[in-house]
């Protein structure tokens, strides 16, 4: 608050009580949030507007009721919820016996009602992986259109060849911009369980996922998701 009383100052000659500032803030649904440092190329700064104009233009010649997002995202064992409670003065520490940085893979892809299919994996996912999860659960979607990021297997052959295949239109999001794809805040959402939920094992993860996917995921989640490309 003060940084910006100061900038206001600096600009306008006239400080402004943090007061007022807090107010207008809030009038304008402007609120405090952890700061986030995004990567993007100074080579691509010139070009990024109409990267991502093309993008939302291309995707919105669909209906949101024919977008399918796909994305794959670590999940570990020990997940724990960011903050937790302590006496004063002292850590807040969680103790466990099993190394606590054990990876699995998750794959999903979502439409705006529902889940469409998910997997969780002890192995990376690569073309062959990818393909069989397309055709298991993708295949009846023709002339639907896949989001999904631009890892170097979903460009594959196999992979396009799959979606050309089943007649399924595919759109990648625009380079160091993962908030293309809503299925983001699913796994956000995702993960807010899995860190409660404190899983020890591959097994505990499959049944919680399984469980949060059955029970905690609405269809206005998963709707309210998929506008947001609109």
């Amino acid at each position: 608050m003060k940084q910006i009383q100061y900038e206001v100052k600096q600009t306008f000659g006239k400080s402004p009580s943090i007061t007022l500032i807090y107010e207008i803030l809030e009038s304008n649904k402007i609120t405090r949030k952890r700061l986030v440092k995004k990567y993007f190329p100074a080579k691509r700064k010139n070009i990024e507007k109409d990267l991502l104009k093309m993008f939302y233009t291309n995707v919105r010649k669909y209906k949101y009721t024919d977008i399918i997002c796909l994305d794959e995202t670590a999940v570990y064992i020990n997940m724990l919820p960011s903050y937790g409670r302590a006496v004063t003065g002292k850590k807040a520490i969680k103790r466990t016996e099993i190394y606590p940085y054990k990876k699995y893979n998750l794959i999903v892809a979502m439409k705006y009602n529902k889940i469409i299919g998910w997997e969780l994996n002890k192995e990376p996912y690569d073309t062959i992986k990818l393909s069989n999860f397309i055709e298991k659960y993708l295949s009846k979607y023709k002339k639907h259109l896949l989001i999904f990021d631009n890892a170097i297997f979903h460009k594959s052959k196999k992979v396009i060849e799959m979606l050309d295949k089943y007649h399924i239109e595919h759109q990648y999001i625009v380079p160091y911009h993962p908030e293309n794809n809503p299925i983001e805040r699913l796994f956000s959402q995702v993960k807010s369980y899995l860190n409660i939920a404190n899983c020890q094992s591959f097994e505990e993860i499959h049944d919680t996922l399984k469980k949060i996917i059955r029970t905690n995921i609405s269809t206005n989640n998963l709707k309210s998701y998929i506008l947001t490309l609109y």
